[in-house]
């Protein structure tokens, strides 16, 4: 069992889980946590209608993926390094900590 000291944080726990249990475990684990019924809602339309060139998110769920395409928008997608190389000019939507989709996502130490 991965448990928590007192004076570490939620990064050392995920690191500990993922070390015990292994990758695939780990992103299987993290994704039963958001379901595949997950919608985006109404903030999410709000902020890709405000028709930024650039959007930049820490999230790892698809919910403004789901406002990008409900709206219309053209967005170049950045979810890991190597999509940056390949990044064109057109309006950017960051996923600064990776895509659970991807299996790539920051959140151990």
């Amino acid at each position: 069992m991965v448990r928590l000291k007192k004076n570490e944080d939620y990064l050392v726990l995920a690191e500990k889980f993922y070390n015990q249990f292994g990758e695939s475990f780990y992103y299987q684990t993290l994704k039963s946590l958001i379901p595949d019924s997950a919608k985006k809602n109404d903030l999410h339309l709000e902020i890709v209608k405000l028709n930024i060139k650039n959007l930049i998110t820490t999230n790892w769920d698809n919910l403004f993926e789901q406002a990008i395409n409900e709206e219309g928008r053209f967005f170049n997608i950045i979810k890991s390094d190597k999509d940056i190389r390949s990044s064109t000019g057109f309006a950017k939507f960051i996923k600064m900590h990776g895509s659970l989709d991807e299996n790539n996502i920051v959140f151990k130490e």
